[in-house]
């Protein structure tokens, strides 16, 4: 591939897009899974791959993404739940024990 986006940050996702970068490519790490990491950079100096790390978002951005989630741009997002910022706690626990149908939950602060 010319370009390869790694937005999971995991080892083995590390060195799978170096392995599936084309020779002079670009690999633009986003996903911080792993504290550490191993890369070969061996291979990414042989074959001149660019390694790009993209770290976060402006107000900018955060500001777009709400607009176009207000404009329904995503389609449907029933795959968010929704639960108030004083249930984090139950909302990790239940992603992490599998008990939440959904992948991503929204916490809402009550005003």
């Amino acid at each position: 591939y010319d370009v390869v986006i790694d937005c999971v940050g995991s080892e083995k996702t590390n060195a799978l897009s170096i392995a599936s970068v084309r020779a002079g490519g670009t690999v633009v790490n986003v996903g911080l899974l792993s504290w550490s990491s191993s890369i070969d950079i061996r291979k990414i100096t042989l074959q001149e791959i660019k390694l790009i790390g993209c770290y976060t978002y402006n107000m900018e951005d955060f500001r777009s993404a709400l607009v176009s989630i207000e404009n329904g741009d995503f389609g449907d997002l029933s795959w968010i739940e929704e639960m108030p910022l004083s249930e984090t706690n139950l909302a990790f626990q239940s992603l992490h024990n599998g008990t939440m149908a959904s992948a991503k939950v929204i916490l809402k602060p009550s005003f």
